[in-house]
């Protein structure tokens, strides 16, 4: 187990099996959850892959697809919607969809965050400006039903090392952060050092919502039972 599997075992795991043993659930959309409101963490930037005893693991499968999606930048769902089912519903009716990450970091059309990261970065390696907005209010009128996880990347260097925080507005542990959105911040994490040319440091997740939904809850006792 590595030591972010480690970490997630020993943190928001935990708390959400105590909260689940305690009957502290919630209904979300009629379906039961089991939540931890403000959670924050701090993850090494050696690996995003998860394993947790077997029974919650990253599938690099599904990684390598998402990867490849991302960096097309295409926010269309007709190629990811065949390697995961989730991408079915989250779109309009065209199958457009606000979530292509790679999009919102690399387009001229959503403002080369990338780069003005990079550029902020090197003209200021102090500067705290240096954040990529992966939301914005156009997505209550576009993309159907995907209002973007994500809320913001902020890249910060100190002691020469680049860290990064991650604030999600609402994060399935699951099929979220364990999923792939762990892999996608250390993916940029070490793209962004590599390019402003000063080693990676540390991920700080932070999620107004982290949770799991009741068709992970055997999945859970088995980890802790």
């Amino acid at each position: 187990m590595n030591n972010n599997s480690q970490i997630l075992k020993e943190g928001i795991l935990l708390e959400l099996y105590d909260k689940l043993k305690a009957g502290y659930t919630v209904k979300v959309r009629g379906e039961e959850t089991v939540e931890v409101l403000n959670w924050t963490e701090t993850f090494s930037s050696d690996s995003g892959i998860i394993d947790i005893d077997g029974i919650f693991k990253t599938s690099e499968n599904y990684i390598d697809h998402e990867m490849k999606w991302y960096l097309s930048q295409n926010p269309h769902n007709g190629y990811i919607k065949q390697h995961a089912q989730i991408w079915s519903t989250a779109s309009d009716g065209k199958g457009m969809t606000n979530s292509n990450y790679g999009f919102l970091m690399f387009s001229p059309q959503n403002g080369y965050q990338f780069d003005n990261v990079v550029k902020t970065l090197l003209e200021d390696p102090q500067s705290r400006r240096a954040v990529a907005y992966y939301t914005n209010p156009f997505m209550h009128y576009t993309g159907g039903n995907d209002h973007v996880c994500t809320m913001y990347a902020a890249y910060t260097v100190r002691n020469g090392k680049l860290d990064v925080t991650v604030s999600m507005r609402s994060n399935d542990i699951r099929f979220g952060l364990i999923g792939a959105d762990l892999e996608w911040a250390r993916y940029m994490l070490n793209l962004v050092a590599e390019c402003v040319n000063v080693e990676p440091g540390n991920i700080r997740w932070h999620a107004a919502s982290a949770h799991l939904y009741s068709r992970h809850f055997d999945k859970l006792k088995e980890i802790f039972e």
